[in-house]
């Protein structure tokens, strides 16, 4: 294999990959979320009517607020009382308790074991002097973020807080001083601007929303200058703006070390674009449109052009319309326009390095959008509306096109209604997805629309055209579908019926090789065939990005025993987990639609274990690195651990198979190195064999 290919290759596995998580979903739009509550009284319950990513009405999420003991302040999620919480402390760089700081508690959406994506916050308050805070109610099932932050102070995480494993519920957030971003700002003559508003965003947190919260926000004074303090290292988008001129920043900003101090930003004219967004159907006004404008390539300087020899006819430029108009993007200026030369002509790779200056907008009640800050570019529109496709690929010119109109089309819609296999009441509670497969490796998010009525009813809009399946889940049932329906643009299908069953009981025994119970294991319930995936390393790398490899989870109780309720007919196996042990997977199993099946004691290997520390150039120890660990050994099953060192620096993976691995850092003091694994054959980190009991220790 010659040298280029070498280097290439990574990548193409690394672009095979995503090419992989594209195709099943995980890159799929997806909206915005809820907006954070307020903050704490002494005693508060709030209600959250949220939006679905659909825009079906969803169920009330309530909150009620209030202190504990030792001042700790509590949010209680009321519902369903699970008895579960997690509770914990914000602290200073020094490891005293920190008041004031903000607490959210942030539903996980992501489909991915490594990363979190941030969807709505359900619950956020300020801490007391003691600085403990306590969320009560959690649901088993669901994965979490706890998010804090402090004037003072640097925004950190805890991440995952997971129900089912109790060692994520007693997080401990320790703040730090951070890094500074400094500089000046100025206009094209030079001058400096005041009053310019700088927002930092960190590139490390994944969110739900198009317009996601910034890290911190900051202005320039009278004399242009701009300081953002309390930054967590990495890598940092900024955006530069102020009303009257374009949007400028800065992407993929390294901000480590002393490199926050004289960036500067110089800012110039802004130009605009109106429109409006109608209905095809009926023409009238959409509300509540989300309008996206990407900018695709530059509009040529002009100036205006010298006349022409005597005798000698004005030549024709490209673009140009017969009769004296010239044509700027796709609209003609006036016959009287003066005639424009290209000026500094830039590339289309230059306006593709600025696709991170997206610009937004939402639609009046009189349909009406301006979208404000754009450079002088044609941009590409983009335009989301509930009940409506996407609409995409409408370009316009900022500060030449006038008013333009763009008409959205309804979306398909499924009506029906949702009842008891085995009574044929209405279930009054439920959720419903799409997917073109009958049994789907995952639902992903923005195919979820979740409904409350009496007599079962739904009506599940914004379907794309094609196959759909329709999935419903509710509490105390496995579920149901339809058969597959195909659905036209715009098109209606009425009278469906989804039949919710209940559901078979499964159980077993999770145990070490010696027979002794392994309790607090986690095991999921796997569809053998779910995902319909060929059995290659490819898929298996898919595989073990995954979060949830089943449908249904569970913990082992004391004894070592499991109960899965609910399960729908079909075949399945039990994969146990526990992190002390290598991971195991039972004989298959096949229940019906009801009754109780036993699944055979599933033993597990004890494992060998990779400790050590990772550190920092200085010495110190680096408590924001992530490891990943795989095994180098290609007739084995593939295997992919990541965990993230703690305050101290150390990390600790258990539970691995005996055998050679290869330990790599892919994030140091929290940025994340995709060279590192771009580059895995040339850097190969360090090649350890473990045996069954092991314990290595590694310096990083």
């Amino acid at each position: 294999m010659s040298s280029k290919m070498k280097m290439l290759f990574p990548l193409l596995i690394v672009m095979g990959v995503a090419a992989g998580l594209w195709l099943l979903g995980f890159f799929d739009p997806a909206e915005d979320p809820m907006a954070p509550g307020d903050q704490i009284a002494e005693r508060q319950d709030e209600n959250r009517n949220s939006k679905s990513p659909d825009g079906a009405q969803t169920e009330h999420i309530s909150v009620s607020r209030f202190r504990g003991e030792d001042e700790t302040v509590v949010a209680r999620l009321n519902g369903e009382e699970t008895g579960l919480q997690v509770m914990g402390q914000v602290q200073d760089p020094h490891g005293r308790p920190l008041g004031d700081a903000t607490v959210a508690l942030i539903r996980d959406v992501s489909q991915l074991r490594a990363r979190a994506h941030e969807g709505e916050v359900i619950a956020e308050f300020q801490t007391t002097k003691s600085g403990k805070f306590a969320f009560e109610n959690i649901v088993p099932g669901d994965l979490y973020v706890i998010r804090a932050s402090h004037v003072n102070y640097t925004t950190d995480r805890a991440h995952p807080i997971d129900p089912n494993r109790p060692d994520t519920l007693k997080p401990t957030i320790k703040l730090q001083d951070g890094l500074t971003l400094s500089g000046t700002i100025t206009d094209e003559a030079g001058a400096v601007v005041d009053d310019v508003e700088v927002l930092v965003f960190d590139m490390n947190v994944q969110t739900m929303s198009l317009q996601a919260d910034p890290e911190r926000v900051a202005r320039s004074n009278a004399g242009g200058r701009y300081e953002v303090p309390h930054l967590v290292p990495g890598m940092k988008r900024i955006l530069v703006r102020k009303v009257g001129y374009a949007t400028v920043g800065r992407n993929a900003f390294d901000l480590r070390g002393n490199k926050g101090d004289g960036v500067d930003f110089q800012i110039s004219k802004g130009y605009s674009i109106q429109g409006i967004v109608t209905d095809s159907r009926s023409g009238l006004p959409v509300a509540g449109a989300a309008v996206t404008a990407r900018a695709v390539s530059y509009i040529a300087r002009s100036s205006p052009r010298p006349p022409p020899p005597p005798g000698r006819p004005l030549p024709v430029e490209p673009g140009s319309v017969p009769g004296g108009d010239v044509a700027v993007g796709s609209h003609a200026v006036g016959s009287h326009a003066a005639k424009t030369v290209p000026g500094i002509q830039l590339r289309r790779g230059d306006i593709a390095s600025k696709s991170y200056l997206l610009e937004h907008a939402t639609t009046g009640e009189d349909g009406v959008f301006v979208l404000t800050g754009l450079m002088h570019a044609r941009y590409m529109l983009q335009v989301r509306a509930k009940g409506y496709l996407m609409s995409s690929g409408r370009t316009a010119d900022a500060g030449h096109s006038g008013e333009i109109e763009i008409s959205i089309a309804p979306s398909g819609r499924i009506v029906g209604r949702v009842v008891d296999d085995e009574t044929g009441d209405p279930v009054g509670a439920f959720m419903i997805a799409s997917s073109p497969k009958a049994n789907p490796m995952f639902l992903p998010m923005h195919t979820r629309q979740r409904f409350k009525s009496e007599d079962g009813a739904f009506t599940f809009i914004d379907v794309r055209p094609g196959k759909h399946h329709l999935i419903a889940q509710a509490d105390g049932y496995a579920g149901g579908r339809t058969e597959p329906l195909m659905i036209r643009a715009e098109q209606e299908i009425t009278g469906i019926e989804i039949r919710l069953v209940r559901g078979a009981t499964i159980s077993g025994v999770v145990q070490a090789r010696d027979g002794t119970p392994v309790s607090g294991a986690e095991v999921n319930l796997v569809a053998k065939s779910g995902d319909h995936l060929p059995p290659n390393p490819f898929t298996q790398i898919i595989r073990q990005q995954l979060r949830a490899q089943g449908a249904k989870r569970t913990m082992t109780d004391a004894s070592g025993r499991w109960v899965i309720e609910n399960a729908m007919a079909g075949e399945y196996q039990a994969k146990a987990s526990h992190r002390d042990f290598c991971d195991g997977e039972s004989e298959s199993v096949t229940c019906e639609d009801r009754g109780e099946v036993t699944v055979p004691p599933l033993s597990l290997l004890r494992g060998g274990i990779i400790h050590g520390i990772v550190k920092r150039k200085s010495g110190e120890p680096d408590e924001r690195a992530t490891v990943m660990v795989t095994n180098t050994d290609p007739s084995k099953a593939y295997v992919n651990q990541t965990t993230a060192t703690g305050a101290d620096g150390r990390f600790r993976v258990k539970g691995l198979q005996p055998g050679s691995y290869r330990v790599l850092v892919t994030q140091r003091e929290g940025v994340f190195d995709i060279l590192t694994l771009l580059q895995r054959g040339a850097n190969p980190g360090q090649i350890v064999t473990v045996a069954d009991g092991q314990e290595i220790d590694l310096q990083l």
